[in-house]
């Protein structure tokens, strides 16, 4: 009885676990069906990546060469006499995980039994706690002078930068808080390059000035500032000399020979103290070649540019929300290129339907230019500090000088600097836009140019 008994059993576990296998199978397959060929060729994958044998370990990167030392270099080093050299490698490692960042980093970089025993770990040093993440390694590279996740401010980079920055025997290097890398002394306009990396912490320029082949006068807010500066190292009864030994005239000085196949075209520039003021006198000098003669479309056509504002280009902005008529630029420039020429010189080659009429204080102007006789009338620009007189024309030359002022202490220094630098684009809003089709309408003081 009790073998019939446990034969029935069996009997029945087995149809049991077979009606089970072909429940599962079926249910796989109804899952399957649903999940789609893409997802069972996913799950596939997956099955067949697990079946794959591990992949093999990378081999240990090998040191660098100037961590490779000769057994005879290591022995005959005199470092192995002292106390340092004569602690275990261990405890080494353990106190530059313990110590600051720059005390670290000199201990690798002044011994090099410390280099040679500490290799490149003293670039992740332990630095604490950081809240809910327990301890962690950070880079010496990604330290920021402060951080707030962490218990306590995070000195790292930045000490370092000062240390070195109070060991550079030249003087005038400056560390920049912003990119935190230690720049050299500032050149003056006239010699300063312009790049992709000095644009993020130098800040804008004013970038419609003329350029050669071998550079340009790019001047910045710094150099302003620096101008400033040394004309109170001027007035100080201190004895305190730039470190290139320039004046604040001298200092934004700068002379360049602008190629142009129709002409001779020189740009310089000077500076002077007016009233208080500080002005900058741009000079355009043109001057006709043997073979070419010289109108005064060969000047408008360049295009030519004085300021944010005043230019003799014919083209007319995109429509915009904020310019939805499209007009074009104000002729006072134009018409005091084309009657300063004189003669037979001038061209009228422009199409007058593409420029604006010119406002009341314009036409004023061009009113009282017609009284003074064409004897060298300054026009004066009503959205920025600049001013422009043409001088007489003469046979064989022709000369534009233009008067930037930059105001007369620190406090009038940015609002000034920033009417000179041109913002256009059609995704400008209104109080960012300063070109010749709009501006903020900044008011300034009438200041004297001699």
């Amino acid at each position: 009885m009790a073998t019939r008994a446990s034969a029935r059993l069996r009997g029945s576990t087995l149809r049991t676990d077979t009606n089970a296998a072909s429940n599962t199978d079926t249910s796989t397959s109804r899952i399957s069906t649903r999940r789609g060929p893409a997802r069972a060729a996913r799950h596939a994958t997956s099955q067949d990546a697990v079946d794959k044998p591990p992949a093999p370990k990378r081999r240990k990167k090998e040191l660098p060469s100037y961590l490779r030392r000769s057994d005879d270099e290591a022995q005959s080093d005199q470092n192995r006499h002292t106390f340092l050299g004569r602690m275990p490698p261990e405890i080494l490692t353990e106190i530059s995980k313990h110590s600051t960042i720059d005390a670290a980093v000199c201990l690798a970089l002044t011994c090099k039994l410390a280099l040679a025993l500490l290799g490149t770990q003293w670039l992740t040093l332990h630095r604490g706690y950081v809240k809910g993440r327990g301890r962690t390694d950070v880079s010496w590279h990604d330290l920021q002078a402060t951080d707030f996740e962490t218990d306590h401010a995070l000195q790292g980079r930045v000490p370092f930068l000062e240390l070195l920055l109070r060991d550079l025997r030249e003087p005038g290097h400056k560390l920049c808080n912003r990119c935190e890398v230690i720049h050299p002394p500032l050149k003056p306009p006239a010699e300063h390059t312009v790049t992709k990396w000095t644009k993020g912490c130098e800040g804008n320029f004013i970038d419609y000035l003329p350029h050669s082949m071998g550079g340009g006068y790019n001047i910045l807010l710094a150099h302003v500032v620096s101008a400033f500066e040394r004309r109170d190292f001027e007035r100080s009864d201190f004895e305190r000399t730039p470190i290139d030994g320039k004046s604040s005239t001298e200092y934004l000085a700068g002379n360049l020979q602008i190629p142009h196949p129709q002409l001779r075209y020189h740009f310089s520039t000077t500076a002077d103290w007016v009233n208080g003021n500080l002005i900058l006198r741009h000079t355009y000098q043109f001057s006709r070649l043997p073979e070419a003669d010289m109108h005064s479309s060969s000047i408008t056509r360049m295009p030519f540019r004085l300021c944010p504002h005043q230019a003799t280009t014919d083209q007319v902005p995109p429509k915009s929300r904020y310019l939805p008529d499209q007009r074009g630029i104000g002729p006072l420039l134009l018409y005091s290129i084309e009657t300063g020429m004189g003669g037979s010189k001038r061209s009228w080659s422009y199409n007058r339907s593409l420029y604006r009429p010119p406002t009341s204080r314009e036409q004023k102007q061009m009113d009282m230019d017609i009284i003074a006789g064409g004897n060298g009338f300054t026009f004066k620009c009503d959205k920025c500090p600049t001013k422009w007189r043409v001088l007489p024309a003469q046979p064989e030359q022709f000369t534009i000088e233009a008067f930037h002022c930059f105001g007369k202490d620190w406090v009038s220094v940015i609002p000034h600097f920033r009417s000179f630098l041109r913002r256009s684009g059609p995704t400008l809003g209104m109080k960012k836009r300063n070109d010749e089709w709009w501006s903020t309408g900044w008011y300034f003081p009438d200041f004297k140019i001699e």
